[in-house]
């Protein structure tokens, strides 16, 4: 029987980023190098993850921008009301919302941080420098389990070893891989012999020509100086190879993983 865990999390110290990169980092989370730790955590209703830092806040809940929410709004409004928390809570306009308690929670705890008392804890990151750091976290790739294994190997959005393949592309791209070279450097000539950016060139297979003067002689009875080209933009082999994989299986029989049947769900 397969075990469905509700939340998978990845913890990355960046100990291989540049020094220029945990600057960057550090001053977009505004926190110190030295409790630079990031956590992503993946859930099934979010498998893109949240991403956390590693950072100092105040041990008392109340004083955690986390805990400002709807349910917790009449608990903060009766505390300004009895003065345990100063008026600015309430906002320019005095009206109290969630965004002035959490805008005066700041102001409170930096004005007071000399007499509070702080711990270390996990705080989600906030704004697009979350979406810029799970571009670089690591990717989770796994199968829920129950789940049909053919919609994660044949379905091109899901495809976890089209997304493993893509990888290794974009490591061989990055080393220059001649052979890779080699094979974009050809589909781009045999592109060019359909499709070209040049008027009259001699790459194009003559079919494509015909084609094109066919659509010029129309386009020229109503804009006399009009040409019709067709161009057509060359796919990377990382773009459409990986979409093209077949896992096969053998056992006994090699075939497409998709066609061995409802025993596969063990393997998950």
């Amino acid at each position: 029987m397969g075990y469905q865990a509700e939340k998978i999390v990845i913890k990355a110290t960046f100990s291989g980023f540049s020094v220029l990169e945990k600057k960057s980092l550090l001053a977009a989370i505004e926190f110190n190098e030295e409790y630079l730790v990031i956590k992503k955590e993946v859930e099934m209703d979010n498998p893109k993850g949240r991403v956390y830092y590693l950072g100092k806040s105040p041990k008392d809940d109340m004083l955690k921008l986390d805990n400002v929410t709807s349910k917790t709004k009449k608990e903060y409004l009766d505390k300004i009301k009895t003065g345990v928390l100063p008026d600015y809570f309430l906002g320019a306009e005095q009206k109290g919302n969630l965004a002035d308690i959490k805008e005066g929670l700041e102001r409170y705890v930096n004005e007071n941080s000399a007499g509070l008392e702080f711990v270390f804890d996990f705080i989600e990151v906030k704004g697009t420098i979350q979406s810029e750091l799970l571009a670089i976290l690591p990717e989770l790739l796994y199968v829920p389990a129950f789940d049909d294994i053919s919609d994660y190997v044949t379905s091109s959005t899901r495809n976890i070893f089209g997304k493993l393949i893509r990888q290794i592309f974009d490591l061989l791209e990055e080393r220059k891989d001649p052979d890779l070279m080699r094979m974009n450097t050809q589909i781009k000539n045999l592109t060019n012999k359909f499709g070209s950016d040049t008027i009259g060139s001699d790459r194009q297979i003559k079919e494509i020509k015909e084609l094109e003067n066919q659509i010029t002689g129309y386009l020229q009875n109503i804009l006399p100086e009009s040409a019709a080209k067709l161009a057509f933009n060359p796919p990377e082999v990382k773009d459409f190879l990986p979409s093209r994989i077949v896992i096969q299986l053998h056992d006994g029989v090699l075939t497409p993983v998709e066609n061995k049947g409802h025993s596969l769900v063990e393997l998950n």
